[in-house]
């Protein structure tokens, strides 16, 4: 088998990758993930690269303050989990 490059696709400098609204829509998402997946507060604050209570508390209580760009990215990469877990899932049943 024969591997080829992959062309990566060039970043927009000045523009952030997740926009603040997208980065607030995730958390609230996210929230509502870790509920689904039975997570207790200290697993997910793990999963969030070791968020602190208090601000972990907010987010579930809906305040979802400034994120940055690690967060927004772990985040995201969540997402991606859960959707392929749900995509084998279907693929199985």
């Amino acid at each position: 088998m024969q591997l080829h490059p992959i062309a990566a696709t060039p970043t927009r400098l000045g523009s952030p990758v997740i926009t603040d609204e997208e980065a607030g829509a995730l958390a609230r998402t996210t929230v509502n993930l870790f509920r689904a997946w039975g997570l207790t507060d200290a697993e997910a604050r793990t999963l969030l690269g070791g968020m602190a209570a208090r601000t972990w508390a907010r987010w579930k209580d809906g305040e979802i303050g400034r994120i940055d760009r690690d967060l927004r990215m772990r985040m995201a990469h969540l997402m991606g989990i859960h959707k392929g877990l749900r995509y084998r899932h279907c693929q199985v049943g």
